[in-house]
């Protein structure tokens, strides 16, 4: 009887040190500078990101920045990812609630006989709670909430970079606007100059070298207005 004993709390000091699990280690200290970056000009905001395109005072720029993050694939993608992570979400906070399961049944027939048909009605709720002992419900909680805020810094990521991008190309564009407006204005000046010096040599105040040299600058100029225009286009 001692032998059995013995043996059944050896088997229970066993079973109990198999459940048994370590204590939770202690919370990483993050060394890295809290400033090891450079600090953004829109602060991490979408409202100040708008903004801040607003200060290039151009309607069509910030229009063009909104229609690119509508259509863009790589934000529609990164807004989906922030949908599934908040119901993952939703999915660990409600491992750690009370739940409810309820359910119905209703039949109709003879329940005494002789007698006329009657109607059985039953229903009943049953409730359930797990007890998160080892804190893995709690553990699992806290990731999906740094993976909605990793996720939410990718979506801000996606429409920062699309804005950008946008920006560029617009930016690029005006800009080569204004060098087609210079050029062009420069090939009407040469051509202009290339007339003026065909009439003097025509009347011989001139001699026809000039006028050759002033025709081959006005054919430069038409030529680079020209390239500049299909670098626009």
């Amino acid at each position: 009887m001692k032998n059995i004993r013995l043996l059944a709390a050896m088997a229970l000091a066993c079973w109990l040190a198999g459940c048994a699990v370590r204590a939770r280690p202690p919370a990483l200290v993050d060394s890295a500078a809290p400033q090891w970056y450079a600090p953004l000009p829109h602060d991490g905001k979408l409202a100040d990101l708008t903004q801040w395109w607003q200060q290039f005072n151009d309607p069509l720029l910030v229009q063009l920045i909104e229609s690119a993050q509508t259509v863009s694939p790589n934000v529609a993608a990164a807004r989906s990812r922030i949908g599934q992570a908040r119901a993952n979400r939703t999915s660990a906070r409600a491992a750690l609630l009370p739940t409810l399961d309820g359910q119905a049944s209703l039949a109709r027939g003879n329940l005494q006989l002789p007698g006329a048909p009657a109607t059985s009605l039953q229903a009943g709720v049953l409730g359930s709670w797990e007890i998160d002992v080892f804190g893995a419900n709690r553990d699992a909680l806290q990731a999906t909430d740094v993976r909605l805020q990793a996720v939410q810094a990718g979506w801000h990521e996606a429409r920062v970079l699309v804005a950008a991008e946008t920006a560029v190309t617009y930016l690029n564009l005006r800009s080569c606007g204004r060098q087609l407006d210079v050029a062009s204005s420069d090939a009407r000046s040469r051509a202009e100059s290339s007339r003026l010096a065909e009439l003097t040599t025509r009347a011989g105040f001139t001699a026809p070298a000039n006028a050759a040299l002033a025709r081959a600058s006005a054919a430069e100029a038409s030529a680079r207005a020209t390239q500049q225009r299909a670098q626009c286009d």
